[in-house]
């Protein structure tokens, strides 16, 4: 398997004696736009676009969110085993969640539901393998196979699957994954330590990510102290704590977000003063995220961020 590292999503300049040898591309993952960019950018490499009309055929879903490929792989086959129009032109086929690709669902869906193929013949993710690995090659056109996942469904490729393993073996394949906040706020409230430190770490590798892990942290923990604001009279009735925790800001607001949001901090998980002391170290972090010019030593910003977040999940929890 061809790799590309890069910044962008591929290096053009690589030399046309080794992509002319991939006749297959898995692009996936759950970061739709960088997928889509990559499609677009095998396309500008291989195919111009007056000659997509006639060397150009997609596969999409229409009402499930995947669509099988093995009911339409005759049809694939001989499209691309046929001469192309025009002289020397790369024919594509694009192909858009194919079902075969995802993993079953765990739940709701037994064994008995898997796709398979005849009694004692290969399953469908077998003969597209077998099609990929033998004759696709030898017609000298390309494949793209794109698969979106959706981890709030379920809906993930299965990377042991044929599909996979083939496009591993001759072709070239990348994931394309963006970490939602959400995670990093989720694993904060249930109090799950190795979940939050590596969505913390693979946000925070990105373009402004550690900023994103900030913001996400301080909302979390006004909107704990918010929730614990009518449990614990000490804070009711002290008007400079309640300043704090119940900001004129609405952005950090918890009476004004979301239904679900709110339905997130319905219990109580931290005591009020273990989220004071990691508001507060927020402040380290973020000055170790953006120093300023005069700064003798600065820290670093995930450790800080990283530490009080474990102090705060190892604390003793309130009593209910």
């Amino acid at each position: 398997m061809e790799s590309w590292d890069s910044d962008s999503v591929f290096v053009k300049s690589l030399g046309q004696d080794i992509r002319h040898v991939m006749p297959v591309f898995l692009f996936y993952g759950n970061h739709t736009e960088k997928i889509l960019k990559a499609r677009d950018e095998i396309l500008e490499i291989y195919l111009p676009r007056d000659n997509r009309h006639e060397n150009l055929t997609e596969y999409y879903p229409t009402k499930d969110p995947t669509v099988p490929m093995a009911p339409r792989l005759d049809e694939i086959a001989g499209d691309l085993e046929m001469m192309s129009f025009l002289p020397e032109a790369v024919k594509f086929v694009i192909f858009n969640n194919p079902g075969e690709l995802f993993a079953p669902k765990r739940r709701g869906r037994s064994r008995a539901n898997k796709p398979r193929g005849e009694p004692g013949g290969p399953s469908p993710g077998e003969k597209i393998a077998a099609w990929v690995r033998g004759s696709l090659p030898a017609t000298g056109h390309k494949l793209i196979l794109l698969a979106v996942e959706d981890e709030s469904t379920g809906r993930e490729v299965d990377e042991k699957s044929p599909i996979y393993r083939a496009v591993q073996e001759i072709g070239y394949l990348k994931r394309f994954r963006t970490v939602h906040t959400f995670k990093i706020e989720d694993a904060l409230i249930a109090r799950d330590i190795t979940p939050l430190i590596l969505n913390i770490r693979e946000l925070w590798g990105s373009g402004g990510g550690d900023l994103k892990v900030y913001h996400c942290v301080l909302r979390c923990l006004r909107f704990l102290m918010q929730s614990n604001l009518d449990r614990e009279p000490s804070i009711s009735g002290n008007v400079a704590m309640r300043e704090l925790i119940q900001p004129r800001n609405r952005q950090f607001c918890l009476k004004l977000a979301h239904e679900r949001v709110r339905d997130k901090y319905r219990l109580p998980v931290y005591r009020t003063l273990h989220l004071i002391e990691a508001y507060h170290s927020l402040l380290e972090a973020y000055q170790a995220m953006r120093p300023g010019q005069d700064a003798l030593f600065v820290p670093d910003a995930r450790e800080l961020m990283e530490s009080l977040l474990v102090r705060l999940l190892r604390s003793a929890p309130p009593v209910r």
